[in-house]
């Protein structure tokens, strides 16, 4: 019967070590692609959000400050649109069931008609919790400022806001933008939540 050489089991243990630690390597690269581990790292810095005062639905005033130490996502819709409106609504809703951490800001395009009475009868529609899900309404200059500070379309009109949702991190930079038409884009938008909470 033969030996093994202490070589050959030397050279055996190295090749096991090798392919466990590459495994390791592949496990922890897909759990940070995913989200779980290095918090905030890989999402670039896009920009800062602007700072704004508005009338949220409860009739107190949001300010940009309240915001700073949350991770928040925004968007822009109204209480009137047939179209995409209440489809990001119900996703609104969906994220902020899964992401209790986080912090959500739908601002009007119409602030005109949508009131601080008309936007609290839209988010209890959707159960927005009051002290999470915002819904903020101004003047339309204001609003229009927040718009193009966020490097999204001008409203010239309601209906010609944009169809993206925002993500901030804590210190309100803007970390990534995400159609909300796009089922893959809306992925991207939880996994980057994940990284940053």
């Amino acid at each position: 019967m033969s030996k093994k050489s202490p070589i050959s089991t030397n050279l055996l243990m190295l090749l096991i070590a090798g392919l466990f630690g590459g495994l390791l390597i592949l496990i922890s690269y897909k759990l940070y692609d995913m989200g779980y581990l290095g918090r905030g790292t890989a999402l670039p810095v896009e920009g800062q959000a602007p700072t704004f005062s508005l009338t949220e639905r409860s009739g107190k005033t949001l300010n940009s400050s309240d915001l700073k130490g949350k991770v928040w996502v925004a968007d822009f819709i109204f209480t009137r649109c047939a179209g995409q409106c209440p489809m990001m609504s119900l996703k609104m809703k969906e994220l902020s069931k899964a992401f209790p951490g986080a912090v959500f800001v739908s601002f009007t395009s119409d602030p005109e008609y949508d009131t601080a009475e008309v936007l609290s009868t839209y988010a209890s529609w959707y159960e927005a919790d009051t002290n999470r899900w915002f819904f903020v309404t101004g003047k339309k200059e204001a609003l229009n400022q927040v718009a193009v500070g966020l490097k999204l379309s001008q409203m010239d009109s309601p209906d010609m806001h944009s169809n993206y949702f925002v993500l901030m991190d804590v210190k309100s930079r803007v970390r990534g933008y995400y159609d909300a038409n796009d089922a893959e884009a809306m992925e991207k938008l939880k996994t980057s939540l994940r990284k940053l909470l």
